[in-house]
């Protein structure tokens, strides 16, 4: 419950995000923190009144509450639903014929796995809070070929900040595009701070999500990881982030995660591993020491058919905490 003082004077919607930790709080958004940037948005996605885009899951993600208001701003269609399962999302898409596809990737590429053949309707794909590379984005493509591809970099509390189409796209999963128009990003020490007229009440800019990352030559945004996502093990720290796409660099890896726990007075790396198969831990360590050094690699593997995600798609890490 809230009292009016704690309203902000120019809220004209308060929105429940799932955060990217996965504990829900309340943010407050003005008019024209939304409505100002949609027609910007849809320009980068793609969206205009003849769009009809399938989406899934719950508005706790506040990627799937922008996508549906800048659609219908649009005086677009949307097609959603909350069940968790491709075949059916196939379904709709070929029962109301959708041509726009809203889904964060690794949702995205379940779908090449039950298309029989193309589906040359789909003229946009959108997708975000999670990496995706020039591999992935082909991928897609076989199976949606006359699709244009776009990856966005966004946050709760700043709306879409950067983007990149998939003929940008390279095999750096890092890579997460240029700023939006009107939106600014800058690097300090490896933080990132934006400043954007569409942010939420009561924040100071520029703004930092505590992610961590750099811009190259060509002032394209490079993401490395939230702050937390750097773990000390035994002293020196190491970058989940690094792990986890060293891992799914390898053939038949989706997904990883990783966790840090402290066991028998030493820090011991956890990797938690989407795979189709089970690499043994002698091979799955010799093809990662290719890339990272001795103390970056993990000293136990979880393999698991599907690993747990909260409502905004992400890896629920406090779910295989409690795993352990």
């Amino acid at each position: 419950q809230f009292s009016c003082e704690a309203i902000p004077q120019a809220a004209c919607m308060g929105v429940m995000t799932s955060g990217s930790t996965g504990k829900s709080k309340l943010l407050w958004r003005s008019y024209h923190s939304w409505a100002d940037f949609f027609p910007e948005q849809n320009r980068v996605f793609g969206v205009d009144e003849q769009t009809v885009i399938f989406c899934q899951g719950s508005l706790a993600f506040t990627g799937n509450l922008n996508i549906y208001m800048g659609v219908l701003a649009a005086g677009g269609t949307l097609v959603v639903t909350q069940r968790f399962r491709p075949r059916h999302w196939l379904q709709l898409m070929q029962r109301y014929a959708v041509n726009a596809i809203y889904l964060i990737p690794s949702k995205l590429l379940l779908l090449p796995k039950f298309l029989r053949e193309p589906d040359v309707r789909v003229r946009s794909i959108i997708s975000g809070s999670q990496s995706m590379g020039r591999q992935e984005a082909d991928k897609l493509l076989q199976v949606f070929p006359n699709a244009d591809i776009t990856l966005y970099y966004g946050a709760s509390e700043l709306n879409y900040i950067t983007y990149i189409k998939a003929t940008e796209m390279t095999d750096d999963r890092t890579l997460i595009g240029r700023p939006f128009k009107g939106v600014q990003v800058s690097v300090c020490n490896e933080e990132i701070f934006i400043d954007t007229p569409y942010h939420v009440e009561d924040i100071t800019l520029p703004f930092s999500l505590k992610d961590r990352g750099h811009l190259d030559a060509e002032g394209r945004l490079h993401f490395l990881g939230r702050t937390d996502d750097i773990v000390s093990v035994n002293g020196r720290k190491v970058s989940a982030v690094k792990v986890c796409t060293a891992l799914t660099e390898l053939e038949g890896i989706e997904e990883a995660a990783v966790i840090c726990r402290h066991v028998d007075d030493a820090d011991v790396l956890i990797a938690f591993v989407g795979a189709a198969r089970e690499y043994g831990k002698q091979e799955l360590v010799k093809l990662l020491r290719q890339t990272l050094e001795d103390y970056e690699l993990p000293k136990q593997f979880v393999f698991m058919e599907q690993l747990p995600h909260n409502e905004s798609g992400k890896v629920d890490k406090l779910a295989l905490k409690n795993f352990l």
